[in-house]
C-alpha cells in the first residue's frame, strides 16, 4: 500500500527533479548525520562531571611545614623574634 503510493508519487516527478530530491535529502541527512556526531563527541563526559573546584589552602599545617623546612612564613619569625 505505501509502496505502491511512493510509486505513484514518484512516477509522476521527472527525471531531473527526481535526482534534485534524491541529491538534496543526501546532503540534508549527511549535515543532520555530521551534526549528530559533533555534538556527541563535544558533549562527552560534560554531563557526568561534578564541576570543578580550585582549593586553596589557608594556612599549612604542622606537619606540611616539617616536610618542607624552606617554605618560610612569616607567622613563624614574628613567634620566633617574639620569645628571644
Amino acid at each position: 500500500m505505501v509502496e505502491t503510493s511512493l510509486r505513484r508519487i514518484c512516477g509522476r516527478v521527472s527525471p531531473d527533479r527526481r535526482a534534485v530530491v534524491i541529491v538534496a535529502m543526501l546532503v540534508l541527512f549527511a549535515a543532520l548525520n555530521l551534526w549528530i556526531t559533533a555534538r556527541a563527541i563535544w558533549s562527552i563526559g560534560r554531563e557526568n562531571a561534578p564541576p570543578q573546584q580550585i582549593e586553596i589552602p589557608l594556612k599549612e599545617s604542622n606537619e606540611q611545614q616539617l616536610l618542607n623546612p624552606n617554605n618560610y612564613d612569616n607567622t613563624n619569625i614574628e613567634q620566633d623574634q617574639g620569645e628571644r
